[in-house]
Order: C-alpha cells, then structure tokens, then sequence
C-alpha cells in the first residue's frame, strides 16, 4: 500500500529559486513574464482492482545537471521535468549565466505493476445543465475571480440567489438564452450565475469589465422583447439585432441595455 512521504528538505519551507519554486502549500510557482503562476498541490493515486489508491507526492525542483533518479530520501521515486523551454514566449528562459530548472514529483512507495497517475492540474470544473451549453468568452477581475459567457439551451443552467434573472426565457426547442457565470479564481465556488434573454434565441459573443468591476456583454438577440431600459440608444428590435448589456459586478441588476441594429452588406 501507499506509504507516507517524509518531508523533503527544502520543498516543505518553502523552497524558492529566481524562476521556479515551491511555496509554503505544497504549490509549484513559476515566474513567467506574464507574471507568477501557480500550478495547486499535486496528488496522485493507483486504480487497484477497481478501487483508487491515494499515493503520497510532493513537488521537487532541480538542477538541470542534478538528474538522480532516486531522492536521498530512501524509497521515494524522482520523476524530473525540464522546466527551461527558450522555444515558449511565456516561460522565461535562464541567462547565460544560469542553469535551468527541473521541477519533479518525489512519490512514496506504491505498486510498480500499476499505473501510477500524478495530476498538478490548476484547476479544472463542468459548467452546465442539461441541453447544449457553450461559451464564448472569458474574463479575469482584479480578484482573479473568473467571468464567463455564451449562451445555452438548458433550463436547469445552474444559476444562484438574487441575480438579474434565474428562469431561462426562451421555451423553444432550439433556442437560446444568455448566460453569465462568475466563478472564484480556483473555480471551486459558482459565485453568481445569472440568464439574460428573451422569448426567442440571444447568444452573447463577448464579455469586459470595467474599472469598478461591472459587466459589459455583447452579442445577438431575435427577441422582441429582450430587455432594454427606457433611455437606451435603441429599444426596438428588428429579426436580429446586437445588444449590449451592463450588469452589475454580482450580476444581481441591470444596469444598462441598448440595441444597436444591424447592418449586412
């Protein structure tokens, strides 16, 4: 069975070099020219007659010229990656000067005949109801929490308390309403989700936010009676028409709505 993985000298503190560390978590950060990244604690595991196995793991950083394959720690398998890629536009390659970096998993004993599966995916989550969803666009706040956009043809979209609009409007069989969903940066929690439509099909293409953190949505409407406020730009609608919309940052009102007509040529 799985055995437990003793600390690793330097991981467990925090171990930090200029590109590429392991912070007091268990999380690998590397230092990107966008900024740092956060890869979330590894775990890895053995599907054993029909059952998943927890293996103990933990991020290890290296040397390019350090490639032992066994830790000093007794037992404990090092599987190495090359960290250093001069070919990305994103990660930054070392100096001269420097060596590059191998980050690895130092995993506790488990069953060699088996395959062993180690995942440090970031993060990773469904979104969705029963019919088709799709998604469009993608926004980040300053909070790095993470706004989505698009449109579905589920009626049981999930959506939460106090947000604009909670009932999907078109009752086509093939329509669509809007959707706008606000997720927290580990994509853990659903923090508002919110429809926004009306009785025929409305496809958002494209999300931003602005200084104070509201909501900007654009994209297409065949609804008659999309929403609209009494002041807006143009409160009729033609077969199909762009809309914009401005929401509040908890997607709980409208704050502004107009149509804006389209021209094919």
């Amino acid at each position: 069975g799985p055995g437990v993985c003793p600390p690793l000298a330097g991981v467990g503190g925090g171990l930090r070099t200029s590109e590429l560390w392991v912070n007091e978590n268990g999380e690998l950060v590397a230092e990107t020219e966008l900024g740092p990244v956060t890869f979330t604690k590894p775990i890895a595991y053995q599907e054993i007659d029909g059952k998943r196995v927890n293996v103990d793991v933990e991020y290890i950083i290296r040397k390019s010229e350090d490639r032992r394959q066994k830790s000093e720690i007794s037992g404990q398998d090092i599987m190495n990656h090359e960290f250093a890629n001069p070919q990305s536009p994103v990660f930054k390659s070392p100096t001269p000067d420097s060596q590059s970096l191998i980050y690895g998993f130092a995993v506790a004993s488990y069953d060699k005949t088996k395959e062993l599966v180690i995942d440090p995916l970031l993060a990773s989550t469904y979104l969705g109801g029963s019919d088709k969803d799709y998604v469009y666009s993608i926004v980040i706040n300053a909070s790095e929490e993470v706004y989505v956009t698009g449109y579905t043809q589920s009626s049981d979209f999930p959506t939460t308390e106090k947000v604009y609009d909670t009932s999907k409007n078109d009752s086509t069989n093939y329509g669509s309403d809007i959707f706008i969903s606000r997720l927290d940066r580990e994509l853990n929690k659903l923090l508002a989700s919110t429809y926004l439509g009306g009785s025929d099909s409305d496809i958002s293409y494209s999300i931003a936010l602005n200084s104070s953190g509201e909501v900007y949505v654009t994209g297409e409407t065949e609804s008659s009676d999309f929403s609209v406020t009494s002041d807006a730009y143009d409160i009729l609608v033609s077969s199909s028409d762009v809309f914009i919309s401005k929401l509040s940052s908890d997607l709980s009102s409208s704050v502004f709505k107009c149509y804006v007509v389209t021209v094919i040529m």
